[in-house]
């Protein structure tokens, strides 16, 4: 066989490669709470919201409501975002508020807790339990976090452990006494008001500082004041907090939204 015909070849072969990846979707874990997909995808829209995805190899298409299930966990899907004309995230729910303020009243650090691998998100109570500090995870039967659980049990402020489905598991707490009047801060929206200690909380918890997007939110930086005023086009007043109150349909726990079970 002759190099030019070799050659030939050997290019008709790459570019088969090259189509067929091209309609395979490629699935990856983002988050405890996300999946993206990438490959050929077409995305049905309405009034502005993407209301479902589909991709032919294998042919299937994703609807906002569906659940989806990777490595034997299950999405709810109630967000569907395009990041790229090739790309998308299937999103449960973006991060409550309560999960960067509230949950750090608990002590301790985001590794700790299984921030990044198994928990979805802090709420400031449910139906039955209002009023306190609730922590939603996708359960495992892991050694590790079996022995988690026990700790978490140990609390002094801990009221109830609860499976709201087969794949979810639930624990409740009292606020902690010395951060009830920062816990009411945070409904009203007064991060700057936060307690000293409250905020050191919050530092120590996700690993960060004062110069850093959530110390600005809590001291309310001149910097952050300037670029949030650009941004909107009118001035914010400097007593003004510089982050959204928290919206209590975000931040108390609907199982509508975590579960079709």
């Amino acid at each position: 066989m002759s190099l030019h015909i070799l050659m030939r070849l050997t290019f008709k072969l790459l570019t088969l490669m090259n189509n067929t990846d091209k309609k395979q979707v490629k699935w990856a874990l983002e988050s405890p709470l996300a999946l993206s997909l990438e490959g050929e995808l077409k995305f049905n829209n309405s009034k502005d919201v993407i209301t479902s995805v589909s991709f032919n190899n294998p042919e299937l298409t994703i609807s906002l409501g569906d659940t989806q299930m990777f490595r034997k966990m299950p999405f709810k899907v109630n967000i569907i975002e395009k990041t790229s004309s090739t790309k998308c995230e299937l999103k449960v729910a973006p991060r409550t508020k309560s999960s960067v303020f509230i949950m750090p009243m608990l002590s301790g650090s985001k590794e700790l807790y299984f921030y990044d691998s198994l928990f979805l998100n802090c709420f400031i109570g449910t139906k039955d339990h209002p009023n306190s500090v609730v922590l939603l995870y996708r359960f495992s039967g892991s050694a590790l976090f079996l022995k988690f659980e026990q700790a978490l049990k140990k609390f002094t402020t801990f009221i109830d452990m609860q499976d709201p489905s087969p794949h979810h598991v639930m624990f409740i707490f009292d606020i902690p006494s010395k951060y009830k009047d920062d816990y009411n801060r945070f409904i009203l929206g007064k991060y700057s008001h936060f307690s000293p200690e409250l905020k050191d909380a919050i530092f120590k918890f996700h690993k960060t500082d004062m110069h850093s997007s959530l110390g600005q939110i809590l001291y309310k930086s001149e910097k952050r004041r300037l670029r949030l005023s650009q941004n909107l086009g009118m001035e914010i007043p400097t007593d003004m907090e510089l982050f959204d109150v928290p919206d209590p349909e975000d931040e108390i726990y609907n199982p509508k939204i975590y579960t079709n079970e």
